[in-house]
């Protein structure tokens, strides 16, 4: 019986169809070459041309597979009809999209302009939904698929400075748990990882500020930026045979508010319960806990958090929520 059990085998993209938009560098360049490692075909989409040729040359070379490069701006409804277009005629299907390209303009709400807002929500919402609309219908025709949405922890812990960037991740976070409900019955699964701290390049302009740092060490568990390669278990999970479209999990902690040895974890261990409710008690393999229990309910745990003066919220690096 034990030998029928797939194991490890449940993580096999071999065959499998990726397309990774902001896949030439950062977050999804880590993603993509963490799906190409399981398998997967791979179709980097960006805006720069030559900065995607090369990270698919250097994905094909890593890991033997078949990776190419797309040039688009996510932004333009037919640029992303386009891009699936392409994937269909390269590899002749699509079985996984990471919308992982996003922008982020930081500044006060009185000196960020409306064209700053509206250039953030067009790449980081509206270019997130135009690339998952263009995919569902090759999705639908197979009956399988899987869709990562790439939100923020911002997207639901609040920061000054930043009513562009949380807005529209907060609105990544909404659209992931409404397209999940709508693909379930299609077997197309849809997820969101909303990284935390990563010193990717969007973030390099405020590394060395002192107030960063400290928010930094202070808002994580560890007291550190995250690594690029702690977000590729996470990648490689959701688009994977361990998540099924029918299972509604709900995948989200605070390292404030979560007991022992969550409040320990790191930037892509994941936490599986039934309900999403805080205050998460598991057994961590790798990025997967396998036991979970509910202790308490989040408003709660939260409560007694705050009246007991923990009030400075911390945050891990990656929260994910499975629908």
């Amino acid at each position: 019986m034990i030998n029928s059990l797939p194991g490890i085998k449940l993580f096999d993209l071999n065959g499998k169809t990726a397309i990774v938009t902001g896949g030439s560098k950062g977050l999804g360049l880590a993603m993509a070459a963490g799906l190409a490692s399981a398998g997967a075909n791979i179709l980097i989409v960006n805006r720069t041309e030559r900065d995607g040729e090369i990270a698919a040359e250097e994905i094909s070379k890593g890991f033997g597979v078949k990776a190419l490069s797309f040039t688009a701006d996510i932004s333009k409804e037919e640029e992303t009809k386009a891009m699936a277009a392409y994937a269909m005629e390269a590899f002749g299907r699509i079985d996984i999209l990471i919308n992982s390209a996003g922008i982020n303009i930081r500044g006060a709400i009185d000196e960020v302009s409306l064209e700053d807002f509206n250039k953030v929500m067009g790449i980081n919402v509206t270019g997130t939904w135009l690339c998952s609309r263009a995919v569902v219908p090759h999705m639908k025709a197979q009956k399988s698929g899987a869709i990562i949405n790439l939100a923020s922890t911002l997207g639901v812990v609040g920061l000054a400075n930043r009513t562009p960037y949380t807005s529209s991740k907060g609105a990544v976070v909404q659209m992931t748990r409404a397209l999940g409900i709508e693909m379930a019955p299609f077997n197309i699964k849809v997820n969101a990882i909303c990284p935390g701290p990563f010193l990717t390049e969007m973030n390099i302009p405020v590394a060395d500020d002192p107030a960063t740092k400290q928010f930094i060490i202070g808002a994580t568990a560890l007291g550190r930026w995250g690594e690029l390669k702690e977000i590729q278990g996470a990648a490689i999970f959701l688009a994977s045979d361990c998540v099924m479209a029918q299972k509604k999990l709900s995948l989200a902690w605070d390292t404030a508010m979560a007991p022992a040895p969550v409040a320990n974890t790191v930037s892509t261990r994941i936490i599986s319960v039934s309900k999403p409710k805080a205050g998460i008690r598991g057994t961590i393999i790798d990025a997967v806990v396998t036991k979970a229990t509910v202790e308490e309910p989040c408003a709660d745990f939260r409560a007694k958090a705050i009246a007991k003066g923990k009030n400075k919220l911390k945050f891990p690096a990656v929260i994910i929520e499975l629908i």
